[in-house]
């Protein structure tokens, strides 16, 4: 893995966790200053200074939103992050199996090895496709064709197959 994807990961990483840390301290920030200012600026507070029974209840919840550097920052951060791991990733791999077989011959034929792994310096040994079987299995079996390669058989051989 190349410097370049590590840097931005753990840039982004930090930032996420800077912008997380800034919301915590923000909502607990507000949180205490709805705490501390709660019952005595109640609105529905009664002439003795106590909230009256019928207002709701003060909780130490604000609807205060998030500032907007502290978004701007989680966004950005998520977003490095995110550059960081696809410049990071491994190449794809083709989703033909016949195309990728044939891409591993050709490397392996670069680099002087069959793909079964034996080493082929002179280049006599013939090279090895792991997906053979993939690629010469019978994809659907035609029973009728077989039914009649049976009954030529049968027929050569003397015997009737049916009784």
């Amino acid at each position: 893995m190349s410097l370049l994807p590590r840097f931005l990961k753990a840039l982004g990483a930090l930032l996420l966790a800077h912008a997380c840390y800034s919301a915590q301290e923000h909502s607990s920030l507000s949180r205490s200053s709805v705490i501390d200012h709660g019952p005595s600026s109640a609105p529905h507070a009664s002439p003795s200074g106590s909230p009256a029974s019928s207002s709701a209840p003060i909780t130490a919840t604000s609807n205060a939103s998030l500032p907007a550097d502290i978004v701007v920052e989680t966004l950005v951060s998520v977003l490095i992050i995110c550059i960081g791991l696809v410049l990071g990733s491994p190449a794809l791999r083709p989703i033909s199996w016949r195309v990728w077989a044939g891409s591993l011959e050709n490397k392996t034929r670069k680099n002087g090895q069959r793909a079964d792994g034996v080493d082929d310096a002179a280049g006599k040994a013939p090279m090895f496709n792991p997906f053979a079987t993939l690629d010469s299995r019978v994809g659907f079996w035609d029973i009728r064709a077989k039914r009649k390669e049976f009954d030529d058989w049968a027929r050569q051989s003397g015997t009737t197959g049916k009784t």
